[in-house]
């Protein structure tokens, strides 16, 4: 999923960092990907008026919140991804 620039591409996008899904030893990476880019759209999200990019906001941020929650907990290993 895009942005579409509604952020100023100021927030970390995973999809760039870690492509075809996370490698063992990658949550913790992973994890503070997710904390910054839910900090900034929060960030946005108070200041955004615009209704549409309101909504793309709290998409975006929908989107890293699940992310987040589907994550192992900080200290566990990371499962290694299905190809």
């Amino acid at each position: 999923m895009s942005c579409r620039g509604i952020c100023d591409k100021q927030h970390v996008c995973a999809k760039l960092l870690i492509r075809g899904g996370s490698e063992p030893g990658r949550a913790p990476l992973d994890r503070s990907v997710a904390h910054l880019n839910i900090e900034r759209f929060r960030k946005l999200l108070a200041e955004e008026t615009d209704e549409a990019r309101r909504r793309t906001l709290l998409r975006l941020l929908a989107d890293e919140e699940a992310k987040l929650k589907s994550l192992p907990p900080s200290g566990a290993p990371a499962s290694k991804s299905e190809s």
